[in-house]
């Protein structure tokens, strides 16, 4: 009983610091390739990727692959990416694979799309953007589908504003409401959380640049305006979600300048919240991704391409009280936030395995037990929308850290 206690409270100590949750830069091991702007990123798992970009006065325009290992801060240098090297691409990750498409290489803007499969570090071509050729289009994923919209035409000279959907299963890209701006938009960010996607910033070359900030439903095909971004009107900023919350920053505004604040974005309040700016030095055309509960951001330009890399923590690291050697960290959970189902796929073998979640006042709420597969499903059931925590048990020992899931409408 006494073991039992301690451990309940070390989780209640966890989700305390949870709810009173840092705001922190931390610099981590530099990128591993050159420097560069106009760089892709995606993540998958515990490890981030970074491709393409143009290290201006040096090697020029790159199809290099970077991933970093979240678990020991290394960059490892992978396949080249499949395309033409080039800047400004657009990619989203969907379960164990990585998705790059679009962008401008030395001679025009392209539509080509390719698929990064983690497990055998291969690029496979896939079907075409649907859209025209493009550059610094927005792209996201949700569930098992994937997104990329808006961007620069350069080839026809035009901004765009058409959405389109890609489905992993048949290789088909399917055409979605468009954002509803007039003028078209690029440089623009996007991310999503949970069954929606939101799209904002950017310019359409007026002589101002854009503030407004969108949300596309999946479920119903519409847009909706939401509240203006927090800060000044902007281009190249970058952009990202942890959870239930979009965090956006850096750029270049009409001043004309590189910046370096950040901010939150609250999807419940539709409030925008400034937070402790961005570590590195004030840039735009850098690229970002998230892992878990953090978020990092690296590469760009502030007068010179920059290769440092940051990473933003929202949380405590109050974990390490119930970290052991014993702790592996292999498993997925996609989509997350979700609204109906998820999955959750294990990177490792496993047997008579217990899947526990948590609601945030640290009381079991649901266990799926005696898991042998490496892949189950998560229903919704009788779970209220809102935060959770799931960790993985097996024979009486905890088996990883505690992993926030989200439930949204």
């Amino acid at each position: 009983m006494k073991k039992k206690l301690s451990y309940f409270s070390t989780i209640l100590f966890f989700f305390s610091s949870m709810a009173n949750g840092q705001n922190i830069w931390t610099q981590k091991a530099n990128f591993g390739g050159a420097a560069r702007e106009g760089a892709t990123s995606f993540s998958i798992g515990t490890k981030g990727y970074i491709t393409t970009g143009n290290n201006v006065g040096g090697v020029g325009l790159t199809n290099d692959l970077w991933e970093w290992d979240g678990n020991n801060n290394t960059w490892s240098q992978k396949a080249n990416f499949g395309g033409t090297p080039r800047q400004f691409s657009a990619a989203f990750s969907i379960g164990l694979k990585g998705y790059v498409g679009c962008g401008k290489d030395a001679s025009s803007d392209q539509n080509d799309f390719w698929e990064y499969s983690q497990l055998t570090n291969i690029w496979t071509q896939k079907a075409n953007f649907g859209g025209t050729v493009r550059n610094q289009a927005v792209a996201f994923s949700i569930g098992g589908k994937g997104y990329i919209g808006t961007g620069y035409d350069a080839n026809a000279g035009v901004y765009k504003n058409d959405f389109w959907e890609y489905d992993t299963l048949t290789d088909v890209w399917t055409q979605k409401a468009p954002m509803p701006v007039a003028g078209g938009r690029a440089v623009a960010i996007g991310f999503s959380i949970g069954n929606s996607g939101y799209i904002g910033m950017g310019d359409d070359n007026n002589t101002l640049y854009y503030k407004d900030f969108w949300k596309w439903n999946q479920g119903t095909n519409t847009w909706t305006q939401k509240g203006d971004f927090g800060g000044t009107g902007r281009e190249y900023s970058t952009g990202f979600s942890i959870g239930a919350k979009g965090y956006v920053g850096c750029g270049n505004d009409i001043n004309p300048g590189f910046l370096s604040d950040f901010w939150e974005y609250d999807t419940i309040s539709d409030l925008w919240t400034q937070k402790t700016n961005f570590g590195g030095t004030t840039r735009y055309v850098c690229t970002s991704f998230p892992i878990g509960s953090k978020g990092y951001i690296g590469t760009g330009y502030d007068g010179v391409d920059r290769n440092d890399f940051w990473e933003y923590s929202t949380t405590s690291d109050s974990t390490n009280s119930i970290n052991s050697s014993n702790i592996v960290n292999t498993f997925f959970i996609y989509p997350n936030p979700f609204t109906l189902q998820t999955k959750i796929k294990f990177g490792y073998n496993v047997k008579n395995t217990t899947l526990i979640i948590y609601n945030s006042s640290g009381q079991i709420v649901r266990q799926l037990k005696n898991i042998s597969e490496q892949e189950v499903i998560l229903q919704k059931g009788n779970l209220q929308n809102g935060v959770y925590f799931i960790q993985i048990n097996e024979d009486g020992n905890i088996k990883s850290n505690l992993t926030k899931l989200i439930i949204l409408d």
